[in-house]
């Protein structure tokens, strides 16, 4: 499997110090893992390391879904260091993906709109403007936004905006 980095993840990464060895065998062989029937695909993987570690990982599966692993080829748009314990419940190995997602966007996101008729939730499903993902951060704040957007179809599913402010204090503190 080829892994890649999108520049946005490189930044995140730089500021949490996340070293890529753990998102290589996150992507390669995780505890738990989701991948969406969008186009492109988007992988969701989480693992549990014997150091009591936890790395979730989203990417975008730019070639090979269903095929022979070593054809795959992953671009990775965000990855964070968890702990079992997250402000919105508790995470184990046991649990499906879906369920550590929602627990990480519960945790560390704030509500998007991605069109001007549709109201703000933490995890947006609906139209899609072509342009617009509103949400409230300050300014200077740092956050990402991750999801699936089809321009052709004026859709959007799983769209969710990472507060980095929400999880570094959550992080320094929990």
């Amino acid at each position: 499997m080829k892994i890649t980095y999108s520049q946005e993840c490189l930044a995140l990464l730089k500021r949490l110090e996340l070293f890529p060895k753990f998102i290589e065998e996150t992507c390669q062989s995780p505890t738990r893992m989701m991948l969406t029937q969008s186009r492109p695909p988007q992988y969701y993987a989480a693992k549990w390391f014997k150091n009591g570690k936890v790395v979730f990982v989203h990417a975008i599966m730019r070639k090979g879904a269903g095929e022979d692993a070593s054809k795959q080829e992953l671009e990775v748009h965000s990855a964070l260091e968890l702990k079992e314990n997250l402000p919105a419940g508790r995470v184990t190995p046991e649990m499906p993906m879906r369920d550590i997602f929602l627990n990480v966007v519960k945790s560390f996101g704030v509500p998007v709109s991605c069109h001007p008729d549709a109201p703000p939730a933490l995890l947006y499903h609906g139209r899609w403007d072509g342009k617009m993902v509103h949400c409230s951060l300050q300014r200077d704040e740092y956050y990402q936004v991750s999801g699936d957007f089809n321009l052709r179809e004026g859709r959007s599913q799983d769209v969710w905006v990472f507060s980095f402010k929400l999880y570094k204090e959550w992080f320094v503190n929990g």
